[in-house]
């Protein structure tokens, strides 16, 4: 698979949208849902209902999945998102398992995304505040000892030592 969705393009930022964070949000909970089916499905591999859970769920992940392409910025993307969407229904097995996870790679990128950018946020500002103290402690033990110079030049000035 050439991209995994969601969040995987290069220069668009969907993410800024709120109505892309949603679908993401939707689209992680979908996937949840998804593998709960499977996981009574195998649980119970004689119950048809458990097998049509599967599928249904399926059907509902893929459709997030189309609605978070319709809503990226980058139409290229969109339709390889689409593209994948179609795959992971028509898969099974083994192969959706792999699309399934292509899928959660990206949507994880879109949700941890926000959150990197946060902490190098923060984490520069540590560093110009540091560096500014530095700087800032730097002045204030040179003005000391500049008065400390001046003050010797007084005393010597003042009582003749």
């Amino acid at each position: 698979m050439a991209s995994s969705p969601p969040g995987s393009s290069g220069n668009n930022q969907p993410n800024s949208d709120p109505k892309f964070k949603t679908i993401t949000y939707t689209l992680q909970h979908q996937m949840v849902l998804y593998r709960d089916a499977c996981t009574q499905a195998a649980s119970f591999p004689n119950n048809p209902n458990y097998r049509a859970k599967v599928s249904d769920s399926a059907e509902k992940l893929a459709s997030t999945l189309k609605e978070a392409a319709d809503l990226h910025p980058d139409p290229s993307v969109g339709r390889e998102w689409r593209r994948q969407a179609d795959e992971f229904v028509k898969s099974s097995g083994k192969e959706r398992e792999n699309a399934l996870d292509e899928i959660g790679k990206g949507l994880l990128k879109v949700i941890v995304a926000p959150l990197a950018l946060a902490g190098l946020g923060i984490y520069a500002a540590g560093e110009i505040v540091t560096g500014v103290g530095r700087a800032t402690g730097e002045i204030l033990t040179g003005v000391g000892s500049l008065l400390k110079g001046i003050g010797k030049l007084g005393k010597v000035a003042l009582l003749g030592e």
